[in-house]
């Protein structure tokens, strides 16, 4: 017994001494392909290391800097100059074109298609979300949703619905189980199976005085978001019910908002007008244009009120000196 296994470790030995042999013969006989290659994989990791410390992330910086001064004027519905910019900064287009590989310039690709379409330039638009990086779970599906958006006609958006995945009631309740879970799959599955409603529930708030383009557009951004928060319920027959609601009320803050800012709008008009009719009166008086001390000191509006009047009218009152 002994013997056998002596001789079953010799065979075991002698298969290794083999196999390092012609390990050794194949090292000789590639020696200098094998050191070469070495070389390249170490010259690539070394090259991809210095692009990133030397170039993308001072890149990306820049980016980040660029981007203050859009983002701002963006926030004041700004959008053309946030797309394009002036003397004094670049636009979301120009930082596209000069970043575009940075997570700033992905991020500035978004911003440039939500103004273009703002601005009703669909196509472009269209053309920067698609630069976007879809890998982003929170904007990702309010890219995709903006891109459908920004077709000129509505018509064919709809039809681009109709493409859409449709699911079973089965299939429907699966995915909703998923998406509830934090599934990021089953949270884009489930966002495109209740986009056509969106569209019908806009019909609902049709002529209160905002587009209805422009009510889909929130109602998709809202069920973006829902589809995040489902994680909060307990069955999954409540999401439809929280999704619509979600939806619905992001439609009549639309509507409210805007009526808000019409109602704005129109205060701000007849301070512009009142100003513009004592100025008319006055100069009448003295058959010449009068100065804003004047003014204020014959009608007791204040100087600052008559400035922002005509700051507001772009310096238009004809009867007062700019």
């Amino acid at each position: 017994m002994a013997q056998k296994k002596k001789e079953q470790e010799d065979v075991h030995l002698e298969n290794v001494q083999e196999a390092l042999s012609k390990s050794e013969a194949f090292i000789e006989q590639y020696r200098k392909q094998l050191v070469i290659g070495v070389a390249v994989v170490v010259a690539v990791v070394v090259a991809v290391i210095l692009f990133n410390t030397y170039y993308l992330v001072p890149r990306a910086q820049e980016a980040q800097e660029a981007l203050l001064p859009a983002v701002a004027a963006f926030e004041n519905d700004q959008y053309e100059l946030a797309l394009r910019g002036d003397e004094s900064f670049d636009g979301f287009a120009a930082i596209v074109d000069d970043y575009g590989m940075t997570d700033a310039g992905e991020l500035a690709a978004y911003y440039a298609g939500v103004c273009a379409y703002q601005l009703g330039e669909y196509d472009t638009a269209v053309d920067y979300l698609a630069k976007f990086d879809n890998s982003s779970v929170n904007l990702a599906p309010a890219a995709r949703m903006l891109q459908g958006d920004a077709y000129c006609n509505l018509e064919e958006y709809k039809k681009e619905m109709q493409l859409l995945e449709k699911l079973s009631d089965g299939e429907k309740e699966a995915v909703t189980l998923s998406a509830m879970a934090g599934e990021v799959d089953a949270q884009r599955r489930l966002i495109q199976a209740y986009l056509p409603q969106v569209v019908e529930i806009s019909k609902l708030y049709s002529g209160q005085g905002v587009f209805l383009e422009d009510l889909i557009g929130e109602g998709n951004v809202a069920l973006a978001m829902g589809v995040t928060m489902l994680g909060c319920l307990e069955h999954a027959k409540e999401a439809e019910g929280m999704l619509i609601k979600m939806v619905m009320d992001a439609m009549e803050e639309c509507i409210a908002d805007n009526l808000q800012e019409a109602e704005k709008d129109k205060k701000v008009l007849d301070r512009v007008n009142k100003v513009a009719e004592k100025a008319r009166e006055l100069a009448e008086e003295l058959h010449r244009k009068v100065t804003v001390e004047e003014l204020a000191q014959e009608t007791g509006i204040s100087q600052k009120a008559i400035e922002d009047a005509m700051r507001m009218s772009g310096f238009a009152i004809e009867d007062l000196e700019g």
